[in-house]
């Protein structure tokens, strides 16, 4: 199997609850946040890893810990793993946009497998940055305010600002323009990374000014 990316997911039986343990207690950065703005998933930072904490538990506490896993072609995994596996749910589009597929271990743990389509949401205007895209695999489209698009593509980086200033938002949408890897980094893993290869961060400069330079020219053809 061709793993992409995995995470812990949590389905607790309070999310506000979770949520704010995690968050406030625990302390740990948050990644993303999807869904209702009122009552948001969240995907923390888990050292190098991530956990989810969405939905809500539909059983015991025990069952509500599973393994995330994105793979590239969720059919070919499903075609793969019929015989060999014990697959509850086949490949479905759930309402946030990803395809899941459902399967147990011989314990009965869940694992989610994932497959992230292109033209799934990353990033949304108003949505608070707290970390670093670099884009491993795949293309990602960045649509900003008056209908320019950037596109992006292996070894580029995206959401970089939220870095650098605290409480910043970002101004544009990102879409996965084909089926999409993604490198998370948060603000202090990439401090720890600065500390060791200073040398990124003038990689990163000179980044960041052809692309303040591009922002000017289309602001002045306006």
């Amino acid at each position: 199997m061709d793993i992409l990316s995995s995470r812990i997911l949590l389905r607790p039986s309070d999310l506000d609850r979770s949520r704010r343990f995690y968050r406030d207690v625990l302390g740990l950065a948050i990644y993303r946040e999807f869904g209702p703005p009122d009552d948001p998933g969240v995907v923390f930072f888990l050292g190098p890893g991530l956990l989810e904490v969405s939905g809500h538990a539909a059983g015991p506490p025990g069952r509500s810990v599973m393994i995330w896993l994105q793979v590239r072609d969720i059919h070919a995994e499903h075609a793969r793993l019929a015989a060999a596996a014990r697959i509850i749910r086949d490949p479905a589009t759930e309402p946030w946009g990803l395809i899941e597929m459902w399967i147990e271990d011989p314990d009965g743990i869940r694992i989610v497998l994932v497959e992230v389509p292109a033209g799934h949401v990353l990033m949304q205007p108003g949505q608070e940055g707290s970390g670093l895209f670099v884009i491993v695999d795949g293309r990602a489209t960045v649509e900003l305010p008056g209908g320019t698009t950037v596109d992006c593509g292996e070894g580029e980086f995206i959401g970089e600002l939220s870095l650098l200033v605290d409480g910043l938002v970002h101004t544009g949408r990102v879409r996965a323009a084909t089926p999409l890897r993604c490198l998370a980094i948060s603000r202090t893993d990439f401090s720890r990374l600065l500390s060791t290869y200073p040398q990124i961060a003038v990689s990163m400069l000179k980044v960041l000014a052809s692309r303040l330079a591009s922002t000017d020219a289309l602001l002045n053809a306006q």
